[in-house]
């Protein structure tokens, strides 16, 4: 992960939050000029980066996460992990920040399951479904009486003369 202390070099100058919500794109203009006024919009530095995920995910697609994007600002953006002093004024609000969000938070990283532990778990399921049952013994697959006797008389054609049914 990118430790970056000062993250003012991250964001246009231009950047406002009242821009990004009043953008609208025009339909008839190109991939290319519709990833370049998003990554203005969102105050993105690097034009170029935007402009490929428009390109890689079609302007459908890129209109719609803007959108999701647009109301996740609206609704006063995304919280992140504070790790030291990152978009706060001061240490003394940056604890304050750290106490609030603590309590009660899910700890992922001792809880979240690891990959290497289901990965296993999971190629004994598949091992254990591949292979194969030992075959049951005769006696269950037929009944008693349906068994060939070497005793039992055969006739010229080969098949087995069964004395049970002549009546």
């Amino acid at each position: 992960m990118l430790k970056v202390a000062d993250r003012s070099h991250l964001i246009s100058p231009l950047y406002s939050l009242e821009k990004l919500m009043a953008v609208q794109f025009a339909t008839d203009i190109s991939t290319e000029q519709l990833g370049d006024e998003i990554a203005e919009a969102l105050g993105e530095r690097n034009l170029k980066l935007i402009r490929s995920v428009v390109l890689a995910c079609g302007s459908g697609k890129a209109l719609s996460l803007f959108e999701k994007t647009r109301e996740v600002e609206r609704g006063g953006g995304m919280m992140m992990l504070l790790q030291k002093k990152v978009l706060v004024e001061s240490n003394q609000e940056a604890r304050r920040v750290m106490r609030a969000r603590k309590s009660g938070r899910f700890n992922f990283s001792k809880n979240e399951a690891k990959p290497d532990k289901l990965m296993k778990k999971e190629g004994e399921k598949d091992s254990a479904l591949d292979t194969p049952m030992p075959l049951p013994p005769i006696e269950h697959l037929f009944r008693q009486h349906m068994l060939f006797d070497a005793g039992k008389p055969v006739s010229n054609d080969g098949k087995f003369e069964d004395t049970l049914m002549e009546t």
